[in-house]
């Protein structure tokens, strides 16, 4: 019964159109699932290492798109703040971050590859190339977000 459920799970997580960082934690949270559902005997039997329940790169694959996207979200937020008001406010672990968005394919990702935009265009205001960037990529994804997230990224 399970397997259907799961099944019925995953088709409505495609037909969702938001790819927004949500979407991404929630298929991280039904790769989980899947993985959690099936027996210890059926993880360790051989013959079915071919088998769609090892998924643990999913699961990783996705929290990690998930995690980085907020992150970034988080982050360009607080820079917007900081070029307002002075705020002694730091997050943990942003440049480590930032240097792991670098060496990925962050633009398929259209959460990520947007406000990892964002950041180019506030660290580097100076190079226009990253506003006329993050201008065409929002038009090309907009349509990915939520409408209230949609209107924050228009506003900031």
């Amino acid at each position: 019964m399970y397997n259907s459920a799961l099944s019925n799970a995953d088709r409505l997580l495609e037909r969702n159109f938001n790819r927004d960082a949500n979407y991404y934690y929630q298929v991280f949270a039904l790769e989980q699932k899947k993985f959690n559902f099936t027996s210890e005997f059926e993880k360790k039997s051989k013959k079915n290492i071919k088998h769609n329940w090892l998924n643990i790169k999913d699961i990783s694959d996705n929290l990690d798109v998930f995690y980085l996207s907020e992150k970034m979200k988080l982050y360009t937020t607080l820079m917007s703040i900081k070029s307002v008001i002075k705020v002694d406010i730091d997050l943990r672990f942003t440049e480590n971050i930032i240097r792991f968005i670098k060496r990925t394919d962050y633009k398929k990702y259209p959460a990520l590859a947007i406000y990892y935009q964002i950041y180019l265009t506030l660290k580097e205001s100076e190079n226009l190339d990253h506003y006329y960037e993050l201008k065409e990529m929002i038009k090309r994804n907009i349509h990915y977000f939520p409408l209230d997230e949609a209107q924050d990224i228009y506003e900031g």
